[in-house]
């Protein structure tokens, strides 16, 4: 009966390594496409949240009144300075018109 006693570990082959390495590469592959499966499905949800938390709240909530005041009190403001540039670039426009008449010497 000859038992074995030594304590030595056993070797792993070239092949082991091999498909060691397969395996590192495989779920290294697999982390990575997690990664991009989760970014294309949240980044667009998130994105989604961003716009709606810049709408004003027009809910019954205390201080409702006073988002829904500021709110008409800027789109007056941003009609007015759109207004104002249209009639400046008019104006502009009509003086250029003037000026070229003058010069050719036509009256209209």
């Amino acid at each position: 009966m000859n038992l074995n006693t030594t304590t030595t570990s056993p070797k792993l082959g070239a092949m082991d390594f091999q498909t060691l390495a397969g395996l590192a590469h495989t779920l290294q592959t697999a982390a990575i496409a997690t990664l991009v499966f989760a970014a294309c499905t949240y980044i667009p949800k998130l994105q989604q949240r961003v716009q709606l938390w810049r709408l004003p709240c027009f809910s019954g909530s205390i201080g409702g009144e006073k988002y829904r005041q500021g709110y008409l009190k800027s789109a007056k403001d941003l009609y007015s300075e759109g207004y104002q540039k249209v009639e400046s670039r008019q104006r502009e426009g009509a003086s250029a018109a003037d000026a070229s008449s003058s010069k050719t010497g036509c009256t209209g």
